[in-house]
């Protein structure tokens, strides 16, 4: 299984930091392209991680990109559709075309990447399930990050592996986003309110499971989110392997 990990957004990242996610253990990167507009602005992105080593899969709008990407690269139509749009109807059509659009420019396409193992993300799969390529990609966060052994809307953990495979039969998959965040989360009011926070050793302990986990379950990669905190102390700006200064976090520790 490749170790990947989500580090572009649209902008390159240096050369040095790309050699460095290297040396951390990771395979790969996910490169998330859905704004680049030229040729140009494409090779900048794939130029870093390509010279140090990196597996990238790319995430595209549409097939206007494929053109501007070496033979063989992996690409990713969307991200998290369930939740970003289109509806199923419209990336069903987007994703038939592709495999075309794919094929004449060898590119390996791997279409689905919704945001959850959940039932939203299961029905969303459903429908889509005639049109999806012989690569899938799914994303998968926990419940709540302090319980990451805990599964979603009943089901466990296995059984939302095993809902996965009956959906996309024996098509290949890989989880393209997952990941542990360090913010803290307060719920409830008064004497009933509750209050939790990973320490950075915690979340690098979930992490390392994590990739245990994919790894036993037959997942070709997965990708954890991701390279650099933000600047606030919300969720979304915690997940990071670095700080917002550029020092690396104990959860750059977890690939070996």
């Amino acid at each position: 299984m490749r170790h990947l990990l989500q580090a572009v957004f649209n902008a390159p990242i240096s050369s040095e930091v790309c050699h460095q996610i290297r040396a951390c253990g990771f395979d790969g990167v996910r490169i998330d392209a859905q704004q680049i507009t030229t040729a140009a602005a494409m090779r900048a992105l794939l130029d870093p991680v390509l010279a140090a080593d990196l597996w990238p899969l790319v995430v595209v709008q549409d097939g206007r990109a494929c053109a501007w990407l070496p033979a063989g690269t992996a690409i990713e139509l969307r991200n998290e559709p369930d939740l970003e749009g289109p509806s199923p109807d419209l990336y069903r059509h987007l994703l038939l075309g592709m495999q075309e659009v794919a094929t004449a420019f060898r590119l390996e396409l791997w279409g689905g990447a919704v945001s959850n193992l959940n039932d939203r993300g299961f029905r969303y799969l459903r429908a889509i399930a005639d049109a999806l390529p012989p690569r899938v990609t799914v994303h998968r966060y926990p419940p709540d990050p302090w319980r990451p052994s805990a599964g979603h809307d009943g089901r466990t953990r296995q059984q939302e592996v095993d809902t996965l495979r009956s959906i996309i039969g024996d098509r290949e998959w890989g989880v393209s986003e997952f990941g542990y965040h360090t913010a803290r989360i307060c719920r409830g009011w008064w004497i009933f309110r509750t209050c939790h926070q990973l320490t950075d050793a915690q979340a690098a302990q979930s992490i390392r499971g994590e990739f245990a986990w994919w790894q036993a379950q037959g997942a070709a990669f997965a990708t954890l989110y991701q390279l650099n905190d933000g600047p606030t102390a919300t969720a979304l700006d915690r997940y990071g392997i670095r700080t917002v200064e550029g020092d690396w976090k104990l959860q750059a520790e977890t690939v070996g």
